[in-house]
C-alpha cells in the first residue's frame, strides 16, 4: 500500500535547487525523506515534494532533483539543470515518521529520516 507524503514537512526545505543536490549524498537538512540503499551504488532520498538521487554513478548517472513525489507503482519524471532526463518507476512504498515501518522491495536497507 502506498502512503503519500504530500502535506508532511516543509515544502521550502524539500524544494531545493539542483545545485544543492549535485555532489551531495545526503538529503537537505530538515527534509522528510526515505533513504533506500540497493547495495549496488543506487541511493535515493524521497522527500515530501522532491527527491535527490544518485543512479549508478559508474555508469554515468547523475544526481538530480525529482519534482514530484510519486510513491508506489507509478513513474516519476527526473531533471538535471532544468532538463528532463526521463522517467522511471518508483519501485517502493514508504511511510513517513510516526508510522511503524517503511518497506522497499529488494532493498538492502531502508530508513526514514
Amino acid at each position: 500500500m502506498a502512503i503519500s507524503l504530500i502535506g508532511i514537512g516543509a515544502a521550502s526545505q524539500a524544494q531545493a535547487s539542483t545545485a544543492q543536490c549535485e555532489g551531495s549524498k545526503t538529503p537537505p537538512a530538515g527534509t522528510l525523506c526515505l533513504h533506500v540503499n540497493y547495495g549496488d551504488g543506487y541511493y535515493v532520498w524521497f522527500g515530501p515534494y522532491s527527491k535527490c538521487e544518485v543512479v549508478r554513478p559508474w555508469e554515468g548517472g547523475v544526481i538530480t532533483w525529482v519534482k514530484s513525489n510519486q510513491i508506489g507503482n507509478v513513474h516519476s519524471t527526473y531533471y538535471s539543470g532544468g532538463k528532463t532526463l526521463g522517467t522511471r518507476p518508483a519501485y517502493f512504498t514508504g511511510r513517513p515518521p510516526g508510522y511503524i515501518s517503511a518497506s522497499v522491495g529488494n532493498a538492502d536497507n531502508v530508513r526514514v529520516c
